[in-house]
């Protein structure tokens, strides 16, 4: 039991050193109040999903002319 410990130990140390997560994000993955998918921040993740979120935004604009100035600085934030 312990080998396997020390197997994901060293494991997830490699992961988060390929993947950019700090072991203080590791520890934050132990918090029980949400699933571990949705706390790792991968940036082109975010990116598709702002990306989605300002289109809609912008989508509900009056003219093609706001919708592009909104989507704009939605984007910017």
């Amino acid at each position: 039991m312990k080998k396997l410990l020390v197997i994901i130990v060293l494991g997830l140390l490699v992961c988060s050193k390929a993947f950019g997560v700090s072991l203080k994000e590791l520890q934050e993955l132990q918090n029980k109040n949400k699933p571990w998918y949705k706390k790792i921040e991968v940036p082109g993740v975010n990116y598709f999903k702002k990306r989605k979120d300002c289109k809609d935004y912008a989508d509900r604009a009056d003219s093609v002319y706001l919708g592009k100035q909104k989507y704009k600085t939605c984007m910017e934030n």
